[in-house]
């Protein structure tokens, strides 16, 4: 009987502990909707063949939220395919390009342009957006 009751208090006890470790897993930055977005980078009218492009949240209310993030690979980009979509909204885009003539120290490449900046305004769902270099959006 006291065993019994010991079995029974540990497993209440395990299944608390595990619905506390689910809840907690399932709060923060995953919990926030992200959504894919998904075009074009170029340079001088030619598609930009390897680099990156960085969405952050212009956060007037002080507070973090994530950033979106994609590879740019012959001239395409696609947050879906490292899992790192918006949140929507202001954003400010951030967009490095990269010639593609990899080398151990330059795994992109040399650099096309020195880091190009702009700012956009994304809907919350996902969509697709086209970037040429040097052009205000």
């Amino acid at each position: 009987m006291l065993v019994d009751l010991f079995y029974l208090t540990l497993r209440k006890g395990l299944v608390s502990a595990v619905l506390v470790f689910a809840l907690v897993g399932c709060v923060g930055e995953e919990g926030i909707p992200r959504y894919n977005i998904r075009g074009t980078v170029t340079f001088k009218g030619a598609p930009v063949p390897a680099g990156t492009v960085r969405f952050r949240p212009e956060s007037k209310s002080g507070r973090d939220a994530p950033s979106g993030y994609a590879l740019i690979q012959q001239g395409q980009y696609d947050t879906a395919l490292t899992k790192r979509g918006t949140i929507g909204g202001q954003q400010i885009v951030e967009i490095r390009g990269f010639d593609g003539n990899t080398a151990p120290e330059m795994p992109m490449g040399s650099p096309l342009f020195d880091g190009y900046q702009t700012q956009v305004d994304l809907p919350t769902n996902s969509t697709e957006m086209d970037f040429e270099v040097g052009k205000t959006q």
